[in-house]
């Protein structure tokens, strides 16, 4: 079954309405919106946004992410980070689970003092930066564009420097996309070479038992399938997942991989060498399908199909309700976002944190600024 065509079929049908009207809907129909303006009420977390929720989230679906428990220093690496939030809620988890233990940690995105960068490709809010600008990273030519290959090397140089070089990063995160308005229907393949480099870039600086948090989109693209497949034979487990407090009918997900197992200095260096210059998944395939198990397509296709159906749904069900709203269904709506909040807070165990365990502390850093 052609899953991107049911999508795109789907998506399609939202090509007359409205750009402003439509989002204004989609934002009041979505039942998991409350859950950041109920944390900053309640716990008022540093940078508290949608990303920061993700985060956090994915940290309470997986304790393994930071394990080993007995290990006195922990180290982290936020690929493609800015502005700031997956970092924010990293520190706020740790404070309250590992509180004991030392915090290491960099991020690596865009330099948004960067002249030759594109505005448009940069964040919007560069407040967090300037107020932690020794833990953050641009690569070696200062751009901080991971697309290319001596900005990898710069970052794990960074690594070893701030772990020990016989040490390791215990989590990588990479949380970069690109501008796909123009094609939205294209932003999985469009964005692959850029995930293949934040994985490269991870897998070059990760310990033993490291994990890796990577967004994805729609996982139906041949290069979603190979890169996911190879991350499975460095990995105890990976999975594909979709935190609640994302934004249900867009095409993210992240791949949570836990459990490294290492990687050779030789097959880094043959995938540092497809780094640089053109997108390689344009004109060749990374691991050919007919390289790959069917037991792991037959899965794939039932995650893929999984996380379409889901979609879809939630489209459909919009257009359905689109310019069709009442009094009771909003109050209805409205109520059930409320008890999804308080719920979310409390599954997560998501309790406040001093002050002084904030990484910056500054109450401007809200996250309010803008909903990202």
């Amino acid at each position: 079954m052609d899953f991107k065509s049911l999508l795109n079929t789907t998506k399609d049908k939202l090509n007359d309405k409205d750009i402003r009207e439509w989002g204004r809907h989609t934002k009041f129909t979505s039942l998991t919106s409350q859950i950041v303006f109920t944390l900053r009420d309640s716990i008022d977390p540093e940078m508290c946004t949608i990303a920061w929720a993700k985060m956090y989230e994915i940290h309470s679906m997986f304790h393994g992410l930071l394990l080993p428990p007995d290990k006195p220093i922990i180290n982290t690496v936020h690929l493609c980070e800015a502005p700031g939030a997956f970092i924010c809620a990293t520190n706020h988890y740790i404070k309250l689970n590992y509180k004991r233990k030392k915090w290491n940690w960099f991020g690596l995105s865009l330099n948004p003092y960067y002249e030759e960068n594109d505005l448009g490709a940069m964040i919007d809010d560069d407040r967090f930066i300037f107020e932690t600008q020794d833990n953050w990273s641009f690569g070696a030519d200062n751009s901080g564009n991971i697309m290319r290959r001596g900005n990898i090397v710069s970052t794990w140089e960074r690594a070893k420097e701030m772990c020990g070089h016989e040490n390791g990063v215990d989590l990588v995160t990479a949380d970069g996309s690109v501008d796909c308005q123009h094609d939205p229907n294209s932003q999985e393949l469009m964005t692959s070479h850029l995930h293949y480099c934040e994985v490269v870039c991870g897998l070059g600086m990760l310990a033993l038992k490291g994990s890796m948090v990577v967004k994805m989109f729609t996982v139906l693209e041949h290069p979603t399938v190979s890169i996911i497949y190879f991350l499975s034979l460095l990995f105890d487990s990976v999975e594909v997942v979709k935190p609640c407090s994302s934004k249900a009918g867009n095409s993210e997900t992240y791949v949570v991989c836990v459990g490294f197992k290492g990687i050779s200095k030789d097959l880094l260096e043959v995938l540092l060498s497809k780094v640089d210059g053109a997108d390689p998944f344009q004109t060749t395939s990374f691991i050919h399908k007919d390289k790959i198990p069917p037991a792991f397509m037959s899965e794939f296709v039932e995650v893929a199909k999984y996380f379409t159906n889901l979609q879809r749904d939630i489209i459909e069900e919009n257009l359905r309700t689109f310019r069709n709203e009442n009094r009771e269904w909003r109050d209805k709506i409205s109520a059930s976002k409320n008890w999804i909040a308080s719920q979310w807070t409390e599954k997560m165990n998501a309790g406040r944190i001093s002050v002084d365990e904030k990484i910056v502390g500054n109450s401007t850093l809200s996250g309010s600024f803008r909903n990202i």
